[in-house]
């Protein structure tokens, strides 16, 4: 990156003590892929596809897990029926089951 002011925010070091930054959510994500191997090499299902929102499952064995993504600035909401139980394993910039605010994120485990 150029080197000023503007940029200072995005600095390592700075990130680093912020889970919230990119840098710690890109860290989360990564150890999320790590630690389920659904979402590395497992079966994929498109459950949800429009403007606002994309949601699909993978499994692999006994894990399933369900992904939906708010990809807008807007907040959307998605069918409960797509996620009718189990575990909030993530959740990104403060989604929850059935809301999703701008840009934000769930992954869910089944069963």
């Amino acid at each position: 990156l150029p080197l000023g002011e503007a940029n200072l925010a995005r600095a390592v070091a700075l990130q680093e003590a912020d889970a919230a930054s990119p840098l710690g959510l890109t860290r989360q994500l990564l150890a999320l892929r790590r630690a389920h191997p659904a979402l590395r090499t497992g079966e994929f299902e498109l459950l949800l596809a429009d403007e606002a929102v994309l949601a699909f499952r993978r499994s692999e064995g006994d894990e399933v897990l369900t992904c939906v993504f708010n990809l807008t600035a807007q907040e959307a909401a998605f069918p409960a029926e797509l996620v009718p139980g189990g575990e909030v394993i993530i959740a990104v910039n403060g989604a929850s089951k059935g809301q999703l605010p701008a840009y934000g994120a769930i992954v869910i485990a089944i069963g």
